[in-house]
């Protein structure tokens, strides 16, 4: 059995010498150093592959756009094609049917909400992603 030890005196933790503890330039790991912790995160770096397969996945949206956009086209050249009359101040006047102007006024806009979603795929094909 092993008895009571002797109880020395109090002994505090000191210091290392200053010759334990290397310069701040020869430290290889980083100790206390000041982050930004609210600054956004660098992205990954781009691969070329993983953008050109997302550049690739946009065809059919282009494709899509270009045919929707010759279908607006046209729906315009025939609308505007002749007048039916002139004004007395010199002004074209045109009469358009109710489903001629539905027709136009839907494929102009179908051509504005592609144009806008692909320049949305696009940007983020740019950086690698596929919407």
């Amino acid at each position: 059995m092993i008895g009571p030890q002797k109880k020395g005196p109090a002994s505090a933790p000191t210091l290392p010498s200053h010759g334990s503890i290397p310069s701040p330039s020869k430290r290889t790991e980083k100790m206390n150093m000041h982050t930004n912790i609210t600054m956004q995160a660098k992205a990954p770096a781009r691969n070329d592959a993983t953008v050109a397969d997302a550049m690739r996945d946009l065809e059919e949206t282009v494709c899509d756009l270009v045919n929707m956009s010759t279908i607006a086209a046209d729906l315009i050249l025939l609308a505007f094609d002749q007048p039916d009359a002139t004004d007395s101040s010199g002004m074209l006047v045109y009469r358009l049917s109710r489903s001629r102007r539905e027709n136009l006024e839907f494929a102009v806009a179908d051509v504005e909400n592609r144009a806008k979603s692909l320049k949305k795929a696009y940007l983020s094909a740019c950086e690698g992603k596929v919407l």
